[in-house]
């Protein structure tokens, strides 16, 4: 199992689009970690717990079904706080990777000097 963010995950996190999203095992869970909330509180989001492809795709589908129904409108606060909270999030992210960068390429040009 690897985790990695492409454009296709980060793009929904920046625009606020609420995602179902298809990864890896526990993919969720991973960004859950990196500090990003998920739609977890508005839908079930079990499918990210699925160990095999199968499975996973199942889960999504009836996910995808169910979100017919979802009722977009009442639920509307809730997923602008998770929008709001996840580009502060995403751009929290960017100015750590960019300080640890410059940190390790300060190390490294005290260290080869």
């Amino acid at each position: 199992n690897s985790f990695f963010i492409t454009e296709k995950t980060t793009k929904p996190l920046l625009t606020g689009m609420p995602f179902v999203l298809f990864g890896n095992h526990n993919h969720l869970k991973n960004l859950r970690n990196l500090g990003f909330k998920t739609y977890d509180s508005l839908w079930d989001e079990s499918y990210d717990e699925a160990k095999s492809v199968e499975d996973r795709i199942q889960l999504i589908v009836k996910l995808l079904n169910d979100l017919k129904h979802f009722d977009w409108k009442s639920n509307l606060e809730k997923l602008e706080a998770i929008a709001k909270h996840n580009r502060a999030a995403f751009f929290n992210l960017r100015n750590v990777e960019r300080n640890l960068h410059a940190e390790n390429s300060k190390i490294l040009r005290n260290f080869l000097s």
